[in-house]
């Protein structure tokens, strides 16, 4: 059984893949830019009979202005903000590896949106691993980042989507 740890490990694992120009190896990865979109983009209807909503994107950063480290957190029809107040480093062979983030999306304008049950989970490269050569120099590690997007049901939202699937 792998734990929260390893997963996070596999995931900048494939963040590192990603730089190095090799295979990622994430099934039914989606290769799209997140800002342009609502996290629901990623859910046809069709494909929620089980009311179970996750997935994971691949995306490219964008920064705020220009190359300042500054994230844009804009998508869609609203925003990304932080979803608790520290990352979480993630420790591999050669110390801090990576960084995990967690954004909850808020629909409308900046810092007068609405909260919604809509979650992310950003995985970012902090260093740059491998065991081929390779030029390190080209491009930036946080150029890319691989994110867990997925609705999060308060037990009154998932009762409510239940009964509307005729479950009970």
């Amino acid at each position: 059984m792998m734990t929260s740890m390893d997963v996070d490990q596999f995931f900048i694992q494939q963040l590192n893949n990603k730089f190095i120009n090799q295979p990622i190896l994430i099934h039914s990865l989606i290769l799209a830019d997140l800002h342009d979109h609502n996290p629901q983009d990623f859910f046809p209807e069709e494909s929620n009979a089980c009311g179970i909503k996750e997935c994971y994107v691949l995306t490219p950063r964008r920064r705020l202005y220009g190359l300042v480290c500054r994230p844009d957190r804009r998508a869609g029809n609203g925003y990304w903000e932080n979803f608790g107040y520290t990352d979480s480093k993630i420790i591999g062979m050669d110390g801090v590896v990576g960084v995990k983030k967690k954004l909850c999306f808020y629909e409308g304008e900046l810092s007068h949106g609405h909260k919604t049950n809509w979650k992310m989970i950003e995985y970012r490269l902090q260093h740059h691993y491998c065991s081929i050569r390779c030029d390190h120099r080209s491009g930036r590690l946080d150029d890319w980042v691989l994110c867990k997007v997925y609705e999060d049901l308060t037990p009154e939202a998932l009762s409510a989507q239940i009964e509307r699937m005729n479950i009970l």
